[in-house]
């Protein structure tokens, strides 16, 4: 889970800082020979999305989330619900961040 995360990272940071697509692309490039099928195919993902010429609608979408959630409120959310998010009978995970976002 942690090095899934850090793919989506490097790839936020590779869009957010440009001189830094060819690093990250061959970074995203190395991941793609990991043991976890998560980390592969969220790298495949970034890099088949970075690798695109040009700054298209398609790829900030990805990247332009428009909307900071507020941190405490998130973890104050799931410390409240914990038990109810980590069911291991229930097929769906969802949680409400609408109040959450920072104004």
């Amino acid at each position: 889970m942690i090095r899934a995360a850090a793919v989506s990272a490097l790839a936020n940071i590779a869009f957010n800082v440009p001189n830094l697509v060819d690093s990250i692309l061959l970074l995203l490039q190395k991941c793609l020979n990991d043991s976890d099928d998560e980390v592969r195919e969220r790298a495949y993902f970034y890099h088949n999305l970075l690798s695109k010429k040009g700054e298209s609608a398609e790829i900030k979408d990805y990247f332009d989330f428009g909307e900071e959630i507020n941190i405490d409120e998130l973890e104050r959310y799931v410390t409240e619900n914990r038990e109810e998010l980590t069911r291991e009978d229930s097929d769906e995970f969802s949680i409400d961040l609408s109040q959450m976002v920072q104004a």
